[in-house]
């Protein structure tokens, strides 16, 4: 019985052993277990690469995604490349497949070599031969063991944004002396061929930044350089027919903030106090006593010209004088009747 434990025990360990070593090979790896891989391993025995049958294509606006295209991708003459580090190079055609996966088996493939695939590619019937991507180092071969899962090969992938990127024409923006606040216009487009490219507003000329005691205003985006080419100047246009990755450029002009001249404070103007206006004393009039000194003489009574009697021959005075002495006439003879009356009682 202890000589049957003892081997049942010894065998259930090579079993433990050699299933985990199986679960090590069998299971993906991490990143950081590929790179192990990579550091303990001198060659590979086999290469795949892969590219996907489409691409998405994204719109963007102003640093904004307004839109999404799914786009068919087309391969075709596919060959892969070793260059071993002396410089000598191994090469193997492949037919076209639709699913873009060529793989090279029997082939001793170093750390130090570098491997690329060449193509053709076709995208909206535009097509772009000889394309060409590559895989070195350090960092690349240890993605390569991670998408292999961790068996004894290498798997390299073409992503869509490396089609992408080869196959359209990206904008990228520049500028001078601008605030750190402002933040640089990103472009995510990809532009086909003569394509037309709307230049970011997000800035426009005379916009200004305040910062640091500065103020920062925007030129404007002053010119655009297609990649292998010669600047060209915008002279404010709004966009441009791009033929190549172009960069666009701008610029800001600084000067201190203006020192505020302080508006003087209205003085009130102070109402003039009523002036009270002074009693009048009047006067006294004096109480004027006569001299008797100082009388004038007494004036004497002047006795009044004669009436000199009417003259003969005036009808008028005659008239006149006749009636005088009428009324005089009666007057006294009714005094004289009266007076006889009293006297005779």
């Amino acid at each position: 019985m202890r000589k049957s434990t003892r081997s049942f025990a010894f065998l259930l360990c090579i079993a433990l052993f050699v299933c985990m070593l199986g679960t090590t090979t069998a299971f993906a790896y991490s990143l950081e277990d590929a790179e192990k891989v990579y550091n303990r391993t001198t060659t590979f025995n086999h290469v795949d690469i892969r590219v996907n049958g489409t691409i998405t294509y994204k719109t963007y606006e102003n640093g904004v995604e307004t839109g999404s295209e799914t786009k068919t991708v087309k391969i075709s003459n596919p060959v892969i490349t070793i260059t071993r580090q002396d410089g000598k190079t191994l090469t193997k055609s492949f037919s076209n497949t639709t699913s873009y996966e060529w793989r090279w088996t029997k082939i001793t493939v170093y750390k130090t070599d570098t491997i690329s695939l060449t193509c053709d590619i076709t995208v909206d019937g535009v097509t772009k031969t000889g394309q060409h991507f590559s895989w070195a180092g350090k960092d690349a071969f240890v993605q390569a063991i991670y998408n292999c899962d961790g068996h004894q090969g290498l798997d390299f992938i073409v992503k869509d944004e490396d089609i992408t990127q080869t196959f359209f024409y990206q904008v990228d923006y520049t500028w001078d002396n601008a605030p750190s606040s402002a933040a640089l216009p990103t472009d995510g487009n990809h532009y086909a061929p003569n394509a037309n490219v709307n230049v970011d507003t997000t800035y426009k000329t005379g916009d200004t930044v305040t910062e640091g005691g500065y103020v920062y205003t925007f030129s404007g985006w002053t010119d655009y350089t297609p990649k292998g080419g010669s600047a060209v100047q915008l002279t404010d246009a709004a966009s441009f027919a791009i033929t190549a990755d172009t960069t666009v450029h701008g610029a800001w002009s600084k000067a201190p903030v203006p020192t505020p001249t302080p508006t003087p404070e209205a003085t009130p103007t102070p109402t003039p106090e009523e002036t009270p206006t002074p009693e009048v004393t009047p006067t006294p009039v004096p109480t004027f006593v006569p001299d008797p000194s100082s009388a004038p003489d007494a004036i004497p009574l002047t006795t009044p010209d004669p009436v000199d009697p009417p003259q003969t021959g005036d009808s008028n005075t005659v008239l006149h004088w006749t009636a005088v002495l009428l009324v005089a006439g009666t007057i006294i003879a009714g005094a004289t009747l009266t007076f006889k009356r009293k006297y005779n009682k």
